[in-house]
């Protein structure tokens, strides 16, 4: 008994002492939902090349967010290789429901943002965080 529960002990360590980016270890523990969509899935599943040649995705997926139809989903600067998650956070009269994803390209993502809102947004870092300002 002993060995089992030292060896999950030592399991929990290697997992939350992982180097690689976390992105769960960002969502604060006042969440009150937590979403993950697996990367791993959706890549085997699903590559970006066949999401990009269905009509609805670029019909109402690209309009929804104000990209342009020419835009691919492999050029919007998101690893979709990687898990992304989202989380709800209620709070005094707000309700914020955040995304967070990994970047494969921040100028290319940052591309995106300045077309979709037309504005010249600057990344500032604080806390190991790239905010857009």
């Amino acid at each position: 008994m002993k060995k089992y529960i030292i060896s999950v002990f030592t399991a929990l360590a290697i997992f939350f002492a992982s180097p690689a980016q976390n992105l769960i270890s960002k969502i604060p523990s006042t969440a009150s939902l937590v979403i993950k969509y697996s990367g791993d899935n959706f890549a085997k599943n699903m590559p970006l090349q066949k999401a990009d040649t269905y009509g609805f995705i670029k019909d109402n997926l690209f309009k929804l967010l104000h990209i342009d139809t020419l835009t691919s989903l492999q050029n919007i600067g998101i690893n979709f290789d990687r898990d992304i998650f989202q989380y709800v956070i209620a709070e005094d009269t707000s309700v914020s429901f955040v995304t967070l994803v990994h970047m494969k390209n921040a100028q290319q993502f940052l591309q995106l943002v300045k077309a979709a809102s037309g504005t010249n947004n600057e990344k500032k870092k604080k806390n190991g965080f790239e905010y857009l300002a």
